[in-house]
This record gives C-alpha cells, structure tokens and sequence, in this order.
C-alpha cells in the first residue's frame, strides 16, 4: 500500500507540475493579447492627438505609425499562435497525466477495498469463532 501511496504522491506531483507549465504558457498567451489591445488603444488615442494639432506635417506622419503598430500587432499575433500550439501540446501532457494519476489513484482504492474487505472477513471469522466458544462454554 505504501508504495501505491508513493505512486499515487508522484503523478499528483507531476500533473501538478504540467498543470503549472501549461499556465504559464497561457499566461504569456493572455499578456501578448493584452499587449495588443493596449497598441490598438495607444494607437487610437495618437491618432487623434495628432489629427487634433491639425498640422500637415504631422499628419504626414500617421500612415507610417500606424503601418509600424500593425505590423507589430502582427508579429505579436504570430507569437500567439506559436504559443497556442505549444499550450495545446501542454494541454495533451496534462490529460495523459490526469490519466496515470486516476489510474494510480483507482489501483490505490482497490487496493484499499480488498484490504477492508479482508479485515472485515478476519472480523467475521473472529466473531464467528467467538461466538461459537460462548455457545459450546454456556452447553457443557
């Protein structure tokens, strides 16, 4: 039974373990989308501060910002979807670990019901075997 329970301690430790790597990778995924939103917003804020100074040399350079923040936008998107297939790799090691960890954990808990039910046959047996003597001691 203790080395069920050591088995049992170790794909916890592990699934735990892929579980964490597997956050992290979606938090890198949910800073990057974040990342992008604060573009989009600082783009959209600049944008109109500078349509606002209604110079024309100024507003000359707006095309060019904006291609700079989509572009990188894009890359940031691309890194994204790097992330993604490695979060979806992460999410497979997780599963498999789930599953050894509930197979160990259901070989420990029948390993635990046959011990029960054996304690609780040698019980039977005692009583049994107790009762029996009271009977033949209250017949002689």
């Amino acid at each position: 039974m203790k080395t069920l329970n050591s088995l049992v301690r170790l794909h916890k430790f592990e699934l735990d373990e892929k579980r964490q790597e597997l956050g992290v990778v979606e938090s890198q995924i949910m800073s990057l989308e974040q990342k992008i939103i604060t573009l989009e917003q600082n783009l959209i804020e600049e944008v109109r501060s500078l349509s606002e100074q209604n110079e024309s040399e100024v507003a000359s350079f707006i095309p060019g910002y904006i291609e700079r923040v989509r572009q990188e936008q894009n890359n940031i998107k691309k890194n994204i979807a790097k992330l993604e297939v490695l979060a979806e790799q992460h999410r497979e090691k997780v599963l498999l670990a789930f599953q050894d960890f509930k197979k160990f954990e259901k070989a420990r808990e029948m390993k635990q019901d046959e011990i029960d039910e054996e304690l609780k046959h040698k019980e039977q047996n005692l009583l049994d075997e107790l009762s029996s003597r009271k009977h033949s001691a209250g017949s002689s």
